[in-house]
């Protein structure tokens, strides 16, 4: 986990990520850095608190084995997929939810 603070301690983002063994299907050849939550406090931060926390979060992850990024985000969440795809990430797939009756 990484945050992002202002001057006055103000977390303005977050990342939450853990290292797994890639899906055969997308496997890199090594480990993959599967981020689950992660978060800045108004879309206008993507680009610089976003932007320092993919980075040092990629560097962290790289240096225990990890050669693939998965994010997962929201079809609604806008303004993070064009972060995302700024990133130079694409979509690998998107999920049906639904209960089970």
């Amino acid at each position: 986990m990484f945050t992002a603070e202002s001057d006055n301690q103000e977390i303005l983002g977050f990342v939450i990520g853990k290292l797994m063994p890639a899906l055969e299907v997308y496997n890199p050849g090594g480990l993959t850095l599967m981020i689950d939550d992660f978060c800045v406090q108004s879309e206008n931060l993507w680009q610089s608190v976003g932007a320092k926390l993919i980075e040092e979060t990629k560097a962290a992850a790289k240096a225990r084995g990890a050669t693939q990024i998965l994010i997962v985000c929201g079809a609604h969440d806008h303004p993070k997929r064009k972060f995302l795809s700024e990133q130079n990430l694409q979509v690998a797939s998107e999920w049906f939810v639904g209960g089970i009756a």
